[in-house]
């Protein structure tokens, strides 16, 4: 089959990881698959190629108004036997009215805010199915459109090259945490990071932090951590591969993750897989699903510092509890979340499709017209998008 993987970009983040996981399971099952790029390559752009996969970029350019740039992508998407759109993408989703029948069309919603439901969901009269990555992200897609297309698909975790050992190294009064992923404060709570580091110094636990990721208030947020007085406790390390990411995570005792809103929380379940203990912001439907409290990571108080504290400091009081809890982790991340039965699950969700549309190639597939509402979105995008993309 030709497959295309949809997206608007590809910056550092999860979704640009699961594209990458999820395009190499396609082509060692002899898939021929093409990211189409509907808008700024962004860093992780020349990692397509890298990973073997094909690539059509279709930039937003000034000179073209929004239509014209939905009829290019349009143009690009006819050819493929299944299109996989992925969230925050407004244009995949306009191009759809007036492609063949045919065609399989899935949507993943990755992500728990508005913009992903807009995008995501618009034009769902025109796709064959709907898939949520959490149950939180599935909850709010059935309360939209109904649950007649709507399937739920987790992320999957590769594996370790390196397997962790949970007495590789033990924790001790100075733990080693880390934060990884975009530098953002309105979804990713970053500037609590600071004051988790002085509650922590405050009970007598002088931890280090890693920063991995770059993002608009990286600049922001090193002043805090200036203002903080915890400077000499915190180190950069800007964007880095999956694989680095990995050993990063094996070489710290404690993710920390004070996100506000997560569709699924991956950095989460690549903490447990790699011996790292997540305490994480208690997400309902998201993250309090992708971990076990008390066994496998800790849920805290959603943008409280003090209830994160807590759970840096439980696990630094009690090592054996954190190294039963390291090793659970990657336990029940490869006996239950693997890349394989990721991709396996979207590759039944294909051939269901496929076997109900028997003898509907030349059929138009209904829609809107361009749908004006997606491409003039009410949502508003993130600003770092906007700035990217050129969008006013």
């Amino acid at each position: 089959m030709k497959i295309a993987l949809v997206v608007p970009n590809m910056f550092l983040g999860g979704v640009s990881v699961f594209i990458l996981r999820l395009g190499r399971h396609l082509l060692q099952h002899g898939h021929e698959v093409t990211v189409v790029l509907t808008g700024e390559p962004g860093e992780w752009w020349p990692r397509v190629r890298e990973a073997g996969m094909q690539e059509i970029c279709i930039p937003l350019m000034s000179s073209f108004n929004r239509l014209t740039h939905v009829r290019r992508v349009h143009e690009a998407l006819k050819g493929f036997d299944v299109l996989i759109l992925n969230t925050d993408d407004r244009y995949g989703p306009a191009a759809l009215p007036e492609l063949p029948q045919s065609i399989v069309i899935i949507s993943i919603i990755h992500n728990d805010c508005s913009l992903a439901y807009e995008c995501g969901c618009g034009n769902a009269q025109a796709m064959d199915a709907v898939v949520a990555v959490s149950p939180k992200v599935r909850e709010n897609v059935v309360a939209r459109i109904g649950d007649g297309i709507v399937s739920q698909i987790c992320y999957g975790i590769p594996a370790p090259k390196h397997p962790p050992s949970v007495d590789r190294f033990p924790i001790s009064a100075n733990p080693k945490l880390i934060y990884a992923g975009r530098i953002l404060q309105q979804q990713k709570g970053v500037f609590l990071l600071p004051q988790i580091l002085a509650e922590l110094n405050q009970a007598g636990v002088h931890a280090s932090l890693d920063v991995v990721g770059d993002g608009d208030d990286l600049a922001e947020l090193k002043q805090k951590i200036a203002r903080a007085g915890v400077e000499d406790q915190v180190c950069y390390w800007g964007p880095l591969s999956s694989e680095e990411v990995g050993r990063k995570l094996q070489e710290s005792h404690i993710l920390l993750m004070p996100s506000y809103y997560e569709g699924f929380g991956l950095i989460a379940m690549e903490a447990q897989a790699n011996g790292c203990v997540p305490v994480v912001s208690r997400l309902p439907g998201v993250t309090d699903w992708n971990l076990l409290h008390g066994r496998t990571g800790f849920l805290a108080e959603c943008g409280n510092t003090k209830s994160f504290a807590d759970g840096v400091l439980a696990l630094v009081n009690d090592p054996e509890r954190w190294q039963s809890m390291s090793e659970a982790g990657v336990s029940r991340i490869r006996e239950e979340f693997s890349v394989e039965k990721m991709g396996d699950n979207y590759l039944s969700l294909i051939d269901r499709i496929r076997k109900q549309k028997t003898g509907k190639t030349n059929v138009p597939r209904p829609g809107a017209a361009w749908n004006p509402k997606l491409i003039g979105c009410t949502a508003p995008l993130p600003n770092y998008l906007c700035d990217k993309l050129g969008i006013l």
